[in-house]
């Protein structure tokens, strides 16, 4: 098949709002273009105001019979400006501390990234894939900051202003092997990955302190910081697999996992003097350290399929070393650690409509090298953090259980879903207000008790041949946190619970539209008796479609209320409203103009609250605000042979 196809976007309107896209595809028999380039500052769902330009190209070719080569090219630019409030509310067991920081946050990045992939196939036995992979990022920021702190009648107010630029490489290579022996279910594979990346950076940090005490004595306090970054780091990885059948319905499988990822790390930190402008190196903020984390990993896997069940259980023994060392400050760390990692799938098949899964998993994760480092972060005077050499790793049990059901003929479905984690040995963030002052001191330790379980539903009934779809859908999850906050354990419990019904209608040619309602609630409470229980909700009501009027006119709205209760006082309650109208015209409804207004009211807001061990955070964050833009599509195709 020969030919091409294309479609092509260009629009303009107030706020200096744009958009431009052209994406399009060519057949020659086997080869394959394709090309897509977008340029917008329209995105209304991330936080802030972003132009981002972009641009794909992919080729596909067979170069020969056994030979199949494709790749990409892909160029993305994204610049952000944000303004966002922060609310956030420490716990410890006898006060609050609590800190409001508005923040005005400019960031730029620019990625080029080339991939590419040969496919070869000598015979029906044997498989190789070679991919390399390539990439360069640069970036720049811009952070503008006011945050007020408060506690007991303290208070500290500071002004801050932080820039910084960045830039890193990426030199990645993957190959994988796979050969089907002259028993069809007898297979092994090979994979290995290589990848190379290095980056630099350099920042300016400047804060301005104003600490005030109980007794309302002020002291000011200034901190003007450059700092240099320098990052290497090489990763390694082999995967060996195979298969062994038992029987018609059985198999073994035997597999090896070794990774070793190797990192330098150079930072360097001097303070400058706010009066002569004078640099002098910070030796608690600079550091030389490189560090090695290897992983060998090998263990059986037992699979049986029938008819009805797909299970896979299997038990691998995990190894592992950490071993770095602080150049600066003539520190070792050396952890050898074994973990034993079960697994589990199994899958239940009652009839082709209906369908049980079990999964469990258990996982080992090191604490971050930095973590393990007795080396004291004072870049915000109010929260200092020190790392902690006896951390020790955690180890992470996860099940989940999922029952799906549809029914082809009439179109209704039923899926439902529970989930529990539990972590052994967490690592968890220490906080300690040192005495008579607002200042904190963070730094890390391993505990017991930290879990969490969640449970999801959706039922849809169709009826009228499809036409409408009626969804009931909802969930509840709860956790359970450890903090310790002034050498005391307090469990933070967090519940939340959600329910939604969505009416979707679609009638040919006249309307496709979806109302979805839903009610939040979440409630965080503490075992200590001096901090109360701290509840917020949310209802959303949403309309969201498009009527068609004289085959070559559409109307399309996008209507949404969002009322919240119990959040910080600043947070307000919007109402979205867009509109478009398009008309279709030329042969084929090739090309079409349409008007679009965005947020008429002016009211479009991010609203976010995230519930930590002892914290809670509120964020509000602008977004895209009201414009009006008109813009041409075209689309046009040739095909031929």
């Amino acid at each position: 098949k020969e030919g091409y196809f294309a479609k092509t976007t260009a629009g303009y309107g107030s706020e200096e709002r744009y958009t431009g896209r052209i994406s399009g595809n060519y057949l020659n028999k086997e080869q394959q273009l394709a090309l897509e380039a977008n340029m917008n500052n329209t995105r209304s769902r991330s936080s802030g105001v972003t132009d981002n330009k972009s641009i794909k190209l992919n080729y596909r070719d067979k170069w020969s019979k056994k030979l199949e080569s494709y790749g990409s090219y892909r160029f993305n630019s994204n610049d952000n400006s944000t303004i966002q409030k922060t609310n956030s509310q420490n716990f410890f067991p006898d006060y609050t501390r609590l800190e409001d920081e508005q923040a005005n946050n400019k960031s730029g990045s620019n990625e080029h990234r080339f991939s590419w992939n040969f496919e070869y196939r000598p015979d029906t036995n044997n498989y190789l894939k070679v991919e390399p992979d390539l990439s360069f990022e640069s970036a720049d920021g811009l952070n503008l900051g006011f945050t007020n702190t408060r506690l007991l009648g303290a208070s500290s107010l500071r002004n801050s202003r932080e820039s910084s630029t960045e830039s890193s490489s990426d030199l990645a290579l993957e190959v994988f092997y796979n050969h089907k022996f002259q028993n069809a279910k007898r297979n092994f594979s090979l994979e290995l990955e290589l990848s190379s990346t290095s980056g630099e950076g350099n920042g300016n940090m400047q804060n301005d302190y104003t600490n005030t005490d109980s007794l309302n004595n002020t002291q000011e306090e200034q901190q003007y910081q450059n700092s240099f970054n320098n990052n290497r780091s090489i990763d390694m990885e082999v995967d060996a697999s195979y298969f062994e059948p038992l029987s018609q319905s059985s198999f073994l499988e035997l597999a090896y996992e070794w990774r070793r990822s190797s990192n330098d790390r150079k930072r360097e930190t001097r303070d400058i003097d706010p009066l002569d402008q004078s640099e002098t190196l910070n030796a608690n903020l600079s550091n030389n350290y490189d560090y090695d984390f290897t992983t060998n990993r090998f263990g059986l896997n037992y699979r049986l399929k029938t008819d009805k069940i797909n299970s896979t259980i299997g038990l691998f023994a995990q190894p592992s070393v950490l071993e770095g060392k602080d150049h600066s400050r003539q520190l070792s760390t050396y952890q050898r650690n074994f973990n034993w990692v079960p697994s589990l799938r199994f899958a239940y098949q009652f009839s082709r409509e209906r369908q049980l899964i079990l999964n469990y998993r258990g996982t080992n994760n090191l604490p971050d090298f930095r973590r393990l480092q007795p080396v004291t972060d004072n870049s915000n005077l109010q929260n200092t953090v020190t790392g902690n050499p006896n951390l020790k790793p955690e180890f992470n049990h996860a099940s989940r259980l999922e029952y799906r059901q549809t029914n082809v003929k009439s179109g209704s479905s039923f899926h439902a879903g529970l989930a529990f984690a539990m972590v052994e040995d967490k690592i968890v963030t220490t906080k300690t207000i040192i005495p008579d002052s607002i200042k904190q001191e963070t730094s890390y330790t391993n505990t017991n008790g930290a879990y969490n379980t969640s449970g999801r539903y959706a039922i849809s009934i169709p009826f009228r041949e499809r036409k409408f779809v009626l969804t009931y859908y909802g969930g509840s999850d709860f956790q359970n946190n450890i903090a310790i906050t002034n050498e005391e354990r307090i469990i933070g419990k967090s519940f939340g619970v959600r329910q939604g019904l969505k009416f979707r209608f679609n009638l040919e040619d006249i309307i496709d539209s979806e109302i979805n309602t839903s009610y939040a609630y979440n409630n965080a409470s503490f075992s200590s008796a001096t901090i109360e229980d701290r509840s917020s909700s949310q209802i959303n009501i949403r309309l969201d479609g498009r009527n068609y009027f004289f085959k070559d006119l559409t109307l399309g709205y996008d209507f949404s209320k969002e009322i919240n209760n119990g959040y910080n006082a600043s947070i307000n309650n919007p109402v979205l409203l867009s509109l478009y109208l398009e008309h279709r015209f030329l042969k084929n409804n090739k090309g079409s103009i349409r008007l679009q207004g965005f947020d008429l009211f002016g009211q479009n807001t991010g609203i976010q609250r995230d519930i930590f061990d002892n914290e809670i955070i509120d964020r509000q964050s602008n977004r895209l605000s009201t414009y009006f833009l008109l813009s041409f599509n075209y689309r046009f195709q040739q095909f031929g042979g």
